[in-house]
C-alpha cells in the first residue's frame, strides 16, 4: 500500500475545505479516535438519526466524506481499507474492494463461521497494522458476513494485546455505511 503523499495531501486539502459543518464534526471525531487508537465503530447512514452519523438520502456527500477521510490517512502513511458489500459499491472508494474480497469472508455463512485468513499471512499482517475500516453500503451484508468479521479481527488482534478479544472488531477503528 504505497501512495504517493503529495498527491494525497493535496487531494485531502482541497477536499477538507469543501466539508460541512456536520461532515466536519465526524471527520474530527473519527480521526481523533484514529490517532488514539480507541477501536471505535461509527456509523453514517442515509435516514435520519442521532449520535455520529451524517444523515441524508443519496446525494449528501457521504461517499465525499469517506474519500476526505481515506486522503487524510494517507498523506499521513497511515493505513485505511475501505471495502463495501458491491463491487459497484467499492468502486466509489479509492482502491476500494469488496468486503468479501479484501477479508475472504466465505460466501457460505452461518454464525460460526470465520474469515479465511491465515495467521502470519500479509493479509494477516495488514490487518495489524490497519488503522481504519471503512465499509459502505453495509446493509446489504448479511449480519454473518459482520460476526465472521468480528470474530476473526478478535482472534488476529488478541496474538499481540489479549485485551482485542472484548473489543468489537478486535479494537479496529470501523467507519460504516448503514
Amino acid at each position: 500500500m504505497d501512495y504517493d503523499v503529495a498527491e494525497e495531501t493535496l487531494r485531502h486539502v482541497s477536499q477538507y475545505n469543501l466539508l460541512n459543518a456536520q461532515q466536519r464534526a465526524i471527520y474530527e471525531s473519527v480521526l481523533d479516535s484514529v490517532d488514539k487508537k480507541d477501536g471505535k465503530l461509527f456509523f453514517v447512514h442515509g435516514a435520519r438519526g442521532t449520535g455520529k452519523t451524517v444523515h441524508g438520502a443519496g446525494g449528501t456527500r457521504k461517499t465525499f466524506l469517506y474519500q476526505t477521510i481515506i486522503s487524510r490517512l494517507r498523506s499521513r502513511k497511515q493505513i485505511v481499507l475501505p471495502v463495501a458489500s458491491s463491487g459497484i459499491a467499492a468502486l466509489l472508494l479509492p482502491n476500494g474492494k469488496t468486503a468479501h474480497s479484501r477479508f475472504n469472508i466465505t460466501l457460505k455463512l452461518d454464525e460460526d463461521k470465520l474469515c479465511k485468513i491465515k495467521p502470519g499471512t500479509m493479509l494477516t499482517k495488514l490487518i495489524e497494522k490497519t488503522d481504519l475500516i471503512i465499509w459502505g453500503e453495509a446493509p446489504m451484508t448479511h449480519k454473518h458476513a459482520f460476526e465472521a468479521l468480528d470474530k476473526t479481527l478478535k482472534d488476529i488482534m488478541s496474538m499481540k494485546n489479549p485485551h482485542a478479544k472484548d473489543q468489537t472488531f478486535g479494537g479496529k477503528n470501523c467507519f460504516v455505511r448503514w
